[in-house]
């Protein structure tokens, strides 16, 4: 054990003495240094136990390809044409897609092809994952044909999991990566006092210079978040007449979200020029400068192991086995933390019973948009391949998804970069959601959480287009989500308790937007003007018309069901299907004028149930 304490007083050496160097501020050489000495500890570290090198052997063929998607790839489709049934996707959905490699791999032969670019991050390749494909997959690499048919399935993951001894050397790695999230949720509601406490009291006992350097040397760093409103050209002016900037500064703000522009001593001058950036709407911070540097430090850390968990298998299952478990995260009970972000209303999900990886997810929001990227395809490569550690991670996803979802509709303000596009990789996999439904509620949780965030566009009781998440079009999210789980799972596969509860929340949610965009028929003067409000109701009316398509096959599995369902909805909508008795029974057509809407999302829903 000894080289991995000559290991973890090295790294943190580093780090110290690559501060006094780099002047305070995280440099790309300090990156390449960094790179060779993780890359050197890891090479030197072996697999931990006999259990994990048989493990490896057969970890790569015939196993998930996972290969993470960036904004601007090329991903891959199929489908084939049958006499019997005609054209079929080779895809169980349109979410089921091939890389490059893993197309070029396999036999097309007599499939029509097509191939679209990626718009955002997020998505990772499915070939191998035997529950994306309505086809046999013969793809060289990972079809079931290239796994070594002796190649025994390990029984009781959570044993052999149990099974490896923990390292002192990687696990210095879990304490930078489970640093990140926690300086992040700090910035947003506490003071940096507290963060230098978390610092120093991870790492113990310390030579003088590295305890000094965490301490903290009395500069404060200034930094500056880019985001989807400004322009390339906004950036720059603010930072010309406020810090007096060239334009290559700018450009380093806008490809990678988030600069440092400016470390001085002087808190007063600091804040004051936060101030006047703050002004233009950019999200500006000042912190300590050894704080800034160890987050970038963090940062680096998650970037580099990123890069190289796809050539260790043996790394990601140790990686994810302790990110997820409770023990690697004392350090920060220790601290008070819980106690004190369990006070701020922002994190209601937060829990004693919570690993890193929930803190990284919630953490998303308040990142720059280099790293939400990369923090996305770390959990892709260390997570994504094992059935267990994904599972694991549906559930931690699901626990945190209120949360994330509000910061999306409301909050996020590089909203592309969302870890909640990381829905496609987990609610699309139906042994996944079937399980999240049975146990963790995943329909009733989705559903509320979705009827809370609509919610915010009502005004007096009217519901309004002028929401941002409205105008920006986020609310497709919500919908999309919901669809995916519907078409994974059936309804007798819920709980009993459940069903009511789950009839009496979409009738709530179509009632939403229920007369909707109200009209007036005009027939004094001629309309020359329109605002947009129509084009948003509509839309909205699209997207529950097709959730109302997905429900029918979700509900109607069986003529017994069926007439279940129906009872449940006339139980509960006696306030939305009241109607005119008097209209009824005479016939009368309603004269021209007063107010109408053409959104009725409730009826639409129920005769979809009665077709």
């Amino acid at each position: 054990m000894n080289h991995e304490n000559c290991y973890r007083e090295s790294l943190l050496r580093f780090l110290s003495d690559r501060y006094k160097s780099d002047n305070r501020v995280f440099s790309l050489e300090t990156f390449q240094k960094l790179s060779t000495f993780i890359t050197d500890l890891i090479d030197k570290e072996t697999p931990l136990s006999a259990t994990v090198d048989t493990f490896v052997k057969f970890e790569e063929r015939g196993k998930i390809c996972g290969f993470p998607f960036n904004k601007g790839d090329i991903i891959y489709r199929c489908r084939y044409f049958s006499f019997a049934i005609g054209f079929r996707e080779c895809g169980r959905d349109p979410t089921c897609v091939f890389c490059a490699q893993c197309f070029n791999e396999d036999d097309h032969a007599g499939h029509e092809i097509s191939y679209s670019i990626t718009c955002s991050s997020g998505g990772c390749c499915d070939c191998g994952d035997s529950e994306a494909w309505n086809v046999d997959l013969k793809c060289s690499v990972h079809s079931k044909e290239a796994f070594d048919s002796n190649a025994s399935c390990l029984v009781g993951f959570s044993d052999f999991l149990d099974s490896i001894r923990p390292s002192q050397t990687l696990d210095l790695i879990v304490t930078f990566v489970s640093l990140f999230p926690i300086f992040s949720l700090y910035y947003a509601h506490f003071d940096y006092k507290k963060v230098q406490k978390i610092i120093g009291s991870s790492f113990g006992n310390l030579d003088a210079a590295v305890c000094s350097f965490l301490c903290g040397d009395g500069f404060y760093s200034t930094l500056l978040y880019n985001d989807e409103l400004h322009s390339f050209d906004d950036v720059i002016r603010i930072l010309s007449q406020v810090y007096g900037y060239p334009r290559p500064k700018g450009r380093e703000l806008a490809e990678i979200g988030r600069a440092t522009i400016s470390v001085r001593e002087d808190l007063t001058k600091s804040v004051t020029d936060r101030s006047l950036v703050s002004l233009s709407g950019l999200r500006c911070l000042v912190l300590p400068s050894n704080v800034v540097y160890v987050e970038e430090f963090c940062a680096a850390i998650i970037s580099i192991i990123t890069d190289i968990l796809p050539s260790k298998p043996w790394l990601q299952i140790y990686l994810s086995s302790r990110l997820f478990s409770k023990e690697s995260f004392e350090f920060i009970n220790s601290v008070s933390f819980l106690e004190e972000i369990k006070k701020s209303n922002d994190f209601p999900c937060i829990s004693e019973n919570m690993s890193i990886v929930h803190y990284l997810i919630l953490s998303d929001p308040l990142l720059w948009k280099e790293l939400r990227s990369t923090l996305k395809t770390f959990l892709m490569n260390s997570m994504l391949k094992f059935y267990y550690f994904k599972l694991k991670l549906g559930i931690c996803f699901t626990e945190c998804y209120p949360t994330v979802l509000k910061s999306f509709l409301s909050q996020d303000i590089e909203a592309e970069y969302s870890i909640i596009f990381f829905s496609v990789q987990l609610y699309t996999v139906p042994s996944i959601v079937l399980e999240l439904l049975k146990s963790h509620n995943l329909f009733v949780k989705i559903l509320s959480c979705s009827i809370n965030g609509f919610k915010e566009a009502y005004v007096d009781s009217t519901f309004t287009f002028t929401s941002p998440f409205i105008k920006n079009r986020r609310y497709f999210h919500p919908f999309q989500d919901l669809r995916y789980i519907i078409d994974d799972s059936r309804y007798e596969d819920l709980g009993e308790p459940q069903k009511p509860e789950i009839i009496k929340l979409l009738l709530q949610f179509f009632n939403l937007f229920s007369e909707m965009n109200i009209n007036v028929h005009s027939i004094e003067e001629h309309v020359e003007y329109e605002n947009d409000s129509w084009i948003h109701a509509f839309n909205i009316s699209l997207q529950c018309a097709k959730f109302a398509q997905e429900l029918q096959k979700y509900f109607v599995s069986s003529f017994e069901v069926g007439c279940q369902v129906l009872g449940l909805i006339m139980q509960q909508a006696d306030g939305v299907l009241c109607f005119s008795r008097q209209n009824s029974s005479s016939n009368a057509v309603l004269p021209i004028g007063g107010s109408f809407s053409f959104h009725h999302p409730v009826q639409l829903f129920i005769s979809k149930e009665e077709t």
